[in-house]
């Protein structure tokens, strides 16, 4: 550590080291991750010290993220973030080290303060761009590996505001050969790494599926289930048992929506090695949401029945009261489809967001905002009718 340390404060932030004086460690080209040099990396590895330089500049304003991959995947590995405006101490570093445990924030944390061991680590921050830099060690421990000689695997992630409570808006990963510092005494060219990035995004191949998926659950808990809920409140207006045909087949179609859905979101995750249900709220709450609507349309096929009207002599049938099954069948089946639609509103939301964080982010609020204006329309039209009829 403390050989790092001697050579590492011999580093200028135009990333040259002076470590050696035959030895050009200047940056060679920039590497463009995003079009437009929306995003440019610029890097070098230096070989008596064993290190990397890294260089990070966004076109905006937004925390920036990056770090080494096995694979391209963003969990289980060790990033680099920098949040502009935050101030830098010695018990908070800024930019520091964080272990991605999770997509979501609850499972980013800075590293252990031992292993804070970046140097000349900074993030900058004007009207128009976002710098990072660091340099640190190619081999740490409990960290991945960095080559110096074949193709590593880089992350990004840039975000949405300059803390981390905000969620990122950009993020990808790309194969990354690095650039290795210059002998300026030989006349051997040295190989200058990689100059432009196949970039791709571990959840991008599923994008199709995660907005049938998206689609599909917003389709039945936004616009089926409240239509069947309304033609059940609403039922005076509707012939002899139609209401209950309507009631009925609409909730049927959207607990056959919320199965095929369901198992899209199965699939989606099958082959990530991940807990299906305890990687997030998300999940866990899908679960639940999933073995309600089914446990709610077997307990309307196995309801208690009413008893039939006797005429009784008289020229009107007679309506008989409920036996108390029944009533107590009612009681739970309006509870938890209420509790069921709210839990499943609340799961859109959190999808919605899921997705603008993982895989595009610029329509979050539209998404957001759509739904939720379709799905409270029908409910407010629904309440609005029934408060008429009960004033009429």
């Amino acid at each position: 550590m403390m050989k790092f340390a001697f050579f590492a404060a011999a580093l200028s932030l135009s990333g040259t080291f002076s470590v050696a004086q035959d030895l050009d460690c200047s940056f060679q080209q920039n590497i463009e991750i995003l079009q437009d040099d929306l995003l440019t990396l610029r890097q070098i590895s230096n070989p008596v010290d064993r290190s990397v330089s890294i260089e990070l500049e966004y076109r905006g304003q937004g925390w920036l993220g990056f770090g080494f991959s096995s694979g391209g995947e963003m969990i289980g590995n060790v990033a680099v973030i920098g949040e502009p405006g935050v101030e830098s101490t010695a018990d908070s570093p800024n930019p520091a080290k964080y272990f991605l445990g999770s997509f979501g924030l609850s499972g980013v944390g800075r590293v252990s303060g031992a292993r804070q061991t970046l140097a000349d680590a900074s993030i900058s921050q004007n009207a128009t761009h976002t710098t990072l830099r660091f340099t640190k060690l190619l081999e740490e421990a409990d960290e991945l590996a960095i080559s110096d000689s074949e193709s590593n695997f880089a992350i990004f992630a840039v975000g949405r505001t300059n803390t981390l409570q905000g969620v990122h808006i950009r993020n990808g990963a790309f194969p990354l050969l690095l650039s290795q510092c210059r002998d300026t005494n030989s006349t051997d060219d040295v190989p200058p790494g990689d100059v432009v990035v196949d970039l791709f995004n571990d959840e991008l191949p599923r994008k199709n599926l995660w907005q049938a998926h998206g689609f599909m659950m917003a389709v039945a808990w936004g616009i089926i289930v409240p239509i069947a809920i309304g033609s059940s409140i609403l039922r005076s207006l509707l012939p002899n048992t139609m209401w209950f045909s309507f009631h009925f087949g609409l909730n049927s179609l959207a607990v056959l929506t919320v199965i095929a859905s369901f198992g899209l979101a199965v699939y989606g995750i099958s082959d990530q090695n991940k807990k299906h249900f305890t990687e997030d709220t998300h999940r866990l709450v899908g679960l639940i949401v999933f073995l309600l609507a089914v446990l709610q349309l077997l307990s309307g096929l196995c309801r208690p029945h009413l008893r039939k009207p006797t005429t009784n002599g008289e020229e009107h049938p007679i309506r008989l009261r409920k036996m108390k099954p029944r009533q107590l069948w009612e009681y739970k089946h309006r509870i938890v489809g209420v509790s069921t639609l709210a839990l499943a509103w609340w799961n859109c939301y959190s999808g919605i967001g899921l997705y603008a964080e993982r895989i595009e982010a610029e329509n979050e609020i539209v998404h957001t905002i759509t739904f939720f204006a379709i799905a409270g329309g029908i409910v407010g039209t629904v309440f609005v009718v029934y408060c008429i009829l009960r004033c009429t």
